[in-house]
């Protein structure tokens, strides 16, 4: 029920984003045109959805967070004081794992996994077959360039959520190198050609 939240929450940034993420993909389309190359429909689907994905997590992880208050105007959610930065890693999953609540503990595990397994799926997809160390690398970047800009706000920063993140690129890079196996004409379409 809370991802259906989360996905809930995306949307509205999602839908704001989307004409100017259809203008940077003419403009790229247009300069991949001048070098001769080429990409199918799909291709094109993918990146939009995927750069529409970018744009609703750092919606939800970066941004602050917006609610519509009684009287009906908008009110900037404050963060509680007291928010850390924990380099220690395990140390949160030993927390989360005594938590009251063990739905809290899946949420919190699986969901800092599975959020971040569409950029592992789709970056050697619709960009470069990196190998498996440099997705993840590429993924890890992304998570600590979150975790950064979270402290600011009052969230706290965590070294397992980049490792979790990170768990999640990987996984999202097996699922890619599944697919390509067992479908690679459809793999194919996803890659740019000369024209």
């Amino acid at each position: 029920m809370q991802i259906v939240e989360y996905l809930l929450a995306m949307a509205p940034y999602m839908a704001a984003a989307l004409p100017f993420v259809l203008l940077f993909r003419l403009v790229a389309r247009r300069r991949m045109r001048r070098r001769g190359l080429c990409e199918s429909p799909l291709r094109e689907v993918g990146v939009v959805l995927f750069l529409l994905f970018l744009v609703g997590l750092i919606s939800q992880t970066v941004l602050p967070q917006i609610v519509i208050g009684a009287d009906g105007t908008l009110e900037l959610v404050r963060q509680r004081p007291g928010c850390h930065i924990n380099l220690i890693p395990f140390r949160q999953f030993a927390d989360v794992m005594r938590a009251a609540d063990p739905m809290y503990a899946a949420i919190n595990i699986a969901g800092n996994i599975v959020m971040f397994m569409p950029i592992g799926f789709c970056v050697p997809l619709l960009w470069r077959e990196f190998p498996l160390w440099r997705t993840a690398l590429v993924g890890a970047g992304f998570s600590l360039g979150v975790e950064v800009l979270q402290y600011p706000q009052g969230r706290s920063s965590d070294i397992d959520d980049l490792i979790l993140n990170t768990l999640g690129v990987m996984a999202g890079y097996g699922l890619w190198r599944l697919f390509v196996y067992l479908f690679p004409k459809a793999a194919a379409h996803f890659r740019v050609r000369t024209a």
